[in-house]
C-alpha cells in the first residue's frame, strides 16, 4: 500500500459520493490483500450499514463481469484513486467476490461495535454475559433515585427545579445527560463560604451606593437608580456590570478603579455558586449511577447509552492493559473505515482513539495497516449529545493524515447547488462550493410570514404548505416524492394532522419506527417472557397482557424457549398470536438474518424503514432526514420561540478534549474572563450548529427546493443565519431560482398495456403469515426460501414498476447473488415476460393492481395481482385475482385464493370474479 494513502481523512460535502467512496476504499484494501473479516467499517444507522454492505458487493459483482456496463469505469476509478492496475484486478475479481459472500465483514454501526465490545469484556464491567439490550424503565430508575436521597439533598433539587422552571423529570434527565455524556467533566472543587461573599459584596456594593448618593456631580437618575434591596435586587442593577461607564453615572467622572473591588468579589461569589452547584450534581449522579446499575443488575438489561458508557469505562479509565484488550479482542483489525465521523461525539472518539493510535502507530502483532475517516464539518449538528464540530480536524492533525475533499453533488440539480453555493460561501467560513452533475433544478423563496397576536398563524402556515404540493402534483409530482422538513417533532405532528385532511398518504417518523408497532412489541415481550419465565412480576410479562388485551396481572401465553433458534422461536409467537401484519414480517425476517438474540433485539429496535408504510407525503425533522434525499423537499422555519430554556450546565472542552462542565449564568461572563472567553466559544458554537442544520435541511433537495421563513412572536427567523431575510423579515435573496420542470415518471407513460401501480408493496411470501396448521415453518431452509423471494421480487420489479430485464438482473444479482446462481436467475428473468404476455394474450385487461391489503377479522390478507377488465363506461365488467406460488401445489393455497376472490367481489359486487394460482416451476396458471 502507498504509504501517501495509508492515513486519509475525506472531506465529503453533501451529496459528494461519500458511500461511493468508502465503498471504492474497501475494494482498494481487498484488492491490496486484506481480508474482509480485518477492516472494520464504522456508520450511525442500520440503513447507511445496509447500503455500504450492498455497493461493496455490487462493485464486487462489476469487477467481477466483464461486460457489465461499468465495469471500465469502475476499474477506471480504482487507478486514478489508487493507482491500481487492471490486471490485478482481472487476476483477483473472481475471488474477491466468492470471499466476500462467504465471509463476515465487520460493517457495522458504531453502537452494535461498541456491544460487541461489551459482550466481550462484560465481566470487568460488572455486567452478566447474556445482557439483552432494550430501554430501561426510567420512572423505575428515577424512583429508585429518589429514594436514595436525603433531605438536604431533596429540598436542593427541589430548589433546582424551582429556579430553572423545570419539572422534577427534566431535571433527572438533565442528571442522566451529565451522566453519559460528559464523565470527568467535573472540575476541582473551589472551597469559600459562599453567604459570607454574598455579605462583602453587599457591603462594597452599598460603599459605592453611599458615594453615589454623597458626589456633588451625582445626576437625579443616577441617585434613584444607585440604591438596591436585598442581593437578587443588586444583581438586576445593569451598574454593577457597567461600572463607570453607566450612563447615569457618566457626569461624576468615575474611575474603573471604584468597582475592581466588587467585581473581583462578584468573581469568586460565581466561581462559589458554581462550584458548590455542581458538587451536588456529581453527588447526584453518582448516586443516579448507582440506581441505574441497580435496575440494570434487575433487569439484565443495557441500552446504547449505557453500552457507550461502560466501553467508556473500560478503555478510557484504564480498567484493562491495552495490550490485554488486543489480546482478548481475539481478531484482528488492520484497518479502519470510519463514517460520518462529524457525528461522532467526543466520548465515542475517545473510545475509539486507543484503536485508531494502535492502527496509526504501526507497531503491535498486525502488519500493514490503514486508516480512513470520512466526514463534513458542515453537517456537524449533534451537539446535544456530546457532538464536537471540531473532531474531523483533531483526528487529522493527531494522526497525520492526508487530507482529502470531493467537490462535486451527484444529488441535487445545478440550481439548487449553486444557491446553496451562494448561500453558505457567505455566512460559513472555509465553504469550498461545490460543482453540479444535473443540470436543471428550481428554488422558491416565499416572503415572510410575520406573525400577530390574537391570528391563527399556523393556518396561514398550513395554507401555504398544502397551495405548494398542489402546485407541484399539477405540475406532474408524485406525493410520494414530496417531503417537509421541520424544527422539531411537534411541528411533525401538527403539520401531519393538517394534511391528513386532505392526503391519505402521509408518513412521519413517529409512524414507521418498528419497535413501537403493536405487533413487534408483542413478540419482543414475548421472547423476554420465554427467556426469563421465572421473573412473572416483570415489565415485559405486564406489557405482554397489556398488549394482548388483558389485565396486567393476567399470566399471558407465551412459547417456550427451549434452546431452538430466533426465527423459530419467532414464527412459533407469530402462530400463537395470529399475528399477520407487515410488522410481524418484518420481525421474522431480521430473525432471520440475525446470529444471536442481541443482534436481533438491536436490529428491530433500530429498523425504521418499513417501506410499506414509506408511501406518500413524508414530514420528518431535520434532524431525522440527515442521510436522506428528497425530489421536492418544503423547508419550513420554526414556528415558535426555542422552548425549554437553556440547559443549567454546559461542557467546554479544551484543546486536549478535556471537558468541564460549566453553570449558565447571564452576569457572570462581565465578571470572569475564562468564563466569558467559555461561552464564547459555547456562543460561536451554536451558531455555527443553527448554519449547519439548515445546511442539512437545503441539500437534501433534488429537483426543487421550496423554504418558508416565519418569523415568531418572541423570536426570530432561523432563516436570518445564514443571510436569506433580515430582522424586519424582508428578504436578502431573490425570491425564485430556475424554473420548475418536472418531468413525468416512465411508469406514467402510455403502452398497448398499460400497468398501472396502486399501493405497489413488496409481494412477498404469504404463507409465512396465514395462520394454517399444515404450513410446517422450516428455518434451516433459507436458500430455498430466498430463492422464493427473489422470484416474487422480480416479478414486483417487472410488472409493478415495468423495471428493464437488466434492470432486474442488477437487482438479483446484488440482492440474491449469494443464492441464486446464473441459471436460476436466467430463468427467473426468462419467466417475467412469458408471464406478462401470457396476462395480456388471456385477459386483455384494462388496468393492473399489485398486493391489494386487506384486513378481515383483525387479520391482514394481500393479493398478489389484481387483473380489472372494464366497459367503455369504465365499469368493472370482470376482476382477475392471481396468486403467485413458489413453492408445491396445496389445497391451502386454493382455499386461499378462494377466500381472495369472495373479497373482490365484495367490493366489485356487479362484476364476474375469476381467480387463479400461478405456480414458480412451470408458470401455468390454474382456475380455482
Amino acid at each position: 500500500m502507498s504509504h501517501s494513502q495509508q492515513l486519509v481523512s475525506l472531506e465529503a460535502s453533501a451529496g459528494s459520493g461519500k458511500t461511493y467512496s468508502l465503498a471504492l476504499r474497501y475494494v482498494y484494501l481487498l484488492l491490496e490483500g486484506a481480508r474482509a473479516e480485518e477492516i472494520l467499517t464504522l456508520t450511525f444507522t442500520k440503513k447507511a450499514v445496509k447500503e455500504m454492505s450492498e455497493r461493496i458487493a455490487k462493485f464486487l459483482e462489476i469487477l467481477a463481469s466483464a461486460h457489465h456496463p461499468q465495469h471500465k469505469e469502475l476499474i477506471a476509478s480504482l487507478h486514478q484513486t489508487y493507482g491500481i492496475q487492471e490486471d490485478q484486478i482481472k487476476k483477483n475479481a473472481q475471488k474477491l467476490l466468492k470471499n466476500f459472500y462467504t465471509s463476515t465483514p465487520k460493517i457495522m454501526t458504531i453502537d452494535a461495535f461498541f456491544n460487541s465490545i461489551v459482550k466481550r469484556f462484560c465481566w470487568y464491567m460488572g455486567v452478566a454475559q447474556n445482557f439483552s439490550l432494550g430501554h430501561l424503565n426510567e420512572e423505575e430508575i428515577y424512583e429508585h433515585f429518589l429514594s436514595t436521597l436525603q433531605e438536604d439533598q431533596k429540598d436542593f433539587l427541589l430548589t433546582l427545579c424551582l429556579s430553572h422552571k423545570r419539572s422534577i423529570s427534566s431535571i433527572l434527565s438533565m442528571i442522566h445527560s451529565v451522566n453519559i455524556n460528559y464523565p470527568e467533566s467535573f472540575k476541582a472543587p473551589i472551597y469559600g463560604d459562599l453567604e459570607e461573599v454574598k455579605s462583602k459584596i453587599l457591603q462594597e456594593a452599598q460603599k459605592i451606593v453611599d458615594m453615589i448618593l454623597s458626589h456633588p456631580k451625582a445626576s437625579d437618575a443616577g441617585k434613584k437608580y444607585a440604591p438596591f434591596g436585598d442581593f437578587d435586587h443588586l444583581l438586576d442593577k445593569t451598574w454593577i456590570t457597567a461600572g463607570e461607564k453607566y450612563r447615569y453615572f457618566s457626569s461624576m467622572k468615575l474611575s474603573a478603579e471604584v468597582f475592581e473591588s466588587l467585581k473581583s468579589l462578584l468573581k469568586e461569589y460565581f466561581a462559589l455558586q458554581e462550584s458548590a452547584f455542581l458538587g451536588v450534581i456529581e453527588q447526584f449522579c453518582f448516586l443516579y449511577d448507582l440506581s441505574k446499575n441497580t435496575i440494570i443488575k434487575k433487569q439484565n438489561m443495557l441500552d446504547f447509552s449505557d453500552i457507550t458508557q461502560k466501553c467508556y469505562e473500560l478503555l478510557c479509565k484504564n480498567k484493562i492493559a491495552s495490550d490485554f484488550f488486543y489480546f482478548r479482542l481475539d481478531e484482528k483489525i488492520s484497518h479502519i473505515l470510519l463514517d460520518e465521523f462529524q457525528d461522532t461525539s467526543v466520548l465515542q472518539y475517545k473510545i475509539l482513539y486507543p484503536l485508531i493510535e494502535e492502527i496509526c502507530s504501526g507497531n503491535g502483532r498486525i502488519g500493514e495497516r490503514s486508516f480512513f475517516v470520512v466526514g463534513d464539518k458542515k453537517q456537524s449538528i449533534y451537539s446535544f449529545r456530546g457532538g464536537e464540530g471540531r473532531l474531523m480536524g483533531d483526528v487529522r492533525e493527531n494522526f497525520s493524515l492526508l487530507q482529502n475533499a470531493l467537490d462535486t453533488n451527484y444529488r441535487s440539480e445545478e440550481v439548487i447547488v449553486e444557491f446553496v453555493n451562494e448561500v453558505f460561501s457567505s455566512c460559513m467560513s472555509g465553504y469550498v462550493k461545490q460543482h453540479s452533475k444535473k443540470k436543471g433544478g428550481y428554488v422558491r423563496i416565499f416572503p415572510q410570514i410575520t406573525f400577530e397576536e390574537s391570528v391563527d398563524n399556523k393556518a396561514l402556515i398550513f395554507d401555504q404548505i398544502h397551495k405548494t404540493i398542489k402546485t407541484l402534483l399539477q405540475n406532474g409530482a408524485k406525493l410520494e416524492e414530496i417531503a417537509i422538513v421541520c424544527f422539531n417533532n411537534q411541528e411533525v405532528l401538527e403539520v401531519g394532522d393538517f394534511l391528513k385532511k386532505y392526503y391519505e398518504n402521509i408518513t412521519t417518523e413517529e409512524s414507521i419506527c418498528l419497535d413501537k408497532k403493536r405487533d413487534a412489541q408483542i413478540l419482543l415481550n414475548a421472547l423476554h417472557c420465554s427467556l426469563h419465565p421465572q421473573d412473572s412480576n416483570s415489565l415485559a410479562f405486564c406489557n405482554l397482557a397489556k398488549l394482548l388485551g388483558e389485565r396486567i396481572d393476567f399470566a399471558p401465553p407465551f412459547a417456550p424457549w427451549v434452546n431452538q433458534s430466533i426465527e423459530d422461536f419467532i414464527y412459533q409467537s407469530i402462530k400463537l398470536y395470529s399475528l399477520n401484519s407487515l410488522e410481524a414480517q418484518k420481525v421474522l425476517e431480521i430473525a432471520c438474518e440475525s446470529k444471536n438474540i442481541e443482534e436481533f433485539i438491536s436490529a428491530v429496535e433500530s429498523f425504521s424503514n418499513l417501506e410499506e408504510e414509506k408511501q406518500g407525503l413524508r414530514i420528518l425533522t431535520i434532524h431525522k432526514s440527515k442521510g436522506l434525499e428528497f425530489p421536492h423537499l418544503i423547508v419550513l422555519d420554526k414556528m415558535g420561540a426555542k422552548g425549554g430554556g437553556d440547559h443549567p450546565l454546559f461542557c467546554h472542552y479544551d484543546e486536549n478534549l478535556k471537558g468541564s462542565l460549566y453553570l449558565n449564568s447571564k452576569l457572570r461572563k462581565n465578571f470572569d474572563e475564562i468564563y466569558a472567553y467559555v461561552q464564547d466559544i459555547k456562543a460561536q458554537k451554536e451558531e455555527q450548529e443553527r448554519k449547519n442544520v439548515l445546511y442539512v435541511a437545503l441539500t437534501r433537495a433534488i429537483k426543487s427546493l421550496w423554504i418558508m421563513p416565519f418569523h415568531p412572536i418572541r423570536a426570530k427567523s432561523e432563516f436570518i443565519s445564514i443571510g436569506l431575510v433580515d430582522e424586519n423579515g424582508d428578504l436578502l435573496k431573490k425570491s425564485e431560482y430556475g424554473k420548475l420542470e418536472i418531468t413525468p415518471s416512465p411508469i406514467n407513460s402510455s403502452s398497448p398495456a398499460p400497468l398501472e401501480i396502486v399501493k405497489q408493496k413488496d409481494f412477498g411470501r404469504q404463507e409465512s403469515f396465514i395462520k394454517h396448521k399444515e404450513k410446517i415453518y422450516k428455518p434451516n431452509h433459507i436458500p430455498s426460501i430466498k430463492r422464493g423471494d427473489a422470484f416474487h421480487k422480480a416479478l414486483e420489479l417487472f410488472l409493478g414498476y415495468q423495471c428493464p430485464i437488466e434492470k432486474v438482473r442488477e437487482y438479483l444479482k446484488n440482492h440474491y447473488g449469494i443464492y441464486l446462481n446464473a441459471e436460476e436467475k436466467d430463468r427467473i428473468l426468462e419467466s417475467l415476460q412469458k408471464i406478462s404476455l401470457l396476462f395480456v394474450q388471456k385477459f386483455h385487461f384494462n388496468e393492473l393492481k399489485t398486493e391489494i391489503s386487506f384486513m378481515v377479522e383483525d387479520k391482514l390478507y394481500r393479493i398478489d395481482c389484481l387483473l380489472l377488465c372494464k366497459d367503455e363506461n369504465q365499469n368493472v365488467k370482470k376482476a382477475i385475482v392471481i396468486d403467485y406460488k413458489s413453492g408445491g401445489e396445496s389445497k391451502i393455497y386454493e382455499e386461499q385464493v378462494k377466500y381472495y376472490a369472495n373479497f373482490v367481489k365484495t367490493k366489485y359486487p356487479q362484476a364476474e370474479v375469476e381467480s387463479y394460482l400461478m405456480y414458480q416451476q412451470n408458470l401455468e396458471l390454474y382456475q380455482i
